[in-house]
């Protein structure tokens, strides 16, 4: 695998934890209990931050395959991408 790619994907693995760890900063007091899949995802990200995005290295530390670990990140980012999504104003077109 080219470093280029290598290095890509650590950064990309990067960016999505902390944009998961700053929307954690952002909301400390909720009123319900995570989910199991969400306690799963922020168990999985902080991981990968504590591994500074090193994917082999965080899906050894947490028993998982790294093929998994690919699956679940895919999963995030498609997540992340419909709540952004969600969340960003459409342009509107003004009739004459």
């Amino acid at each position: 695998m080219p470093r280029d790619y290598e290095a890509e994907m650590r950064a990309k693995s990067l960016r999505l934890a902390c944009e998961f760890a700053d929307r954690l900063r952002v909301a400390p007091g909720l009123d319900r209990i995570a989910t199991l899949e969400e306690a799963e995802k922020q168990h999985i990200l902080l991981a990968l931050l504590h591994f500074q995005g090193n994917r082999t290295a965080t899906a050894e530390a947490l028993g998982i395959s790294i093929k998994g670990l690919y699956t679940k990140l895919k999963r995030y980012a498609r997540q992340e991408a419909r709540l952004q999504a969600s969340i960003t104003p459409q342009p509107t077109l003004e009739r004459p």
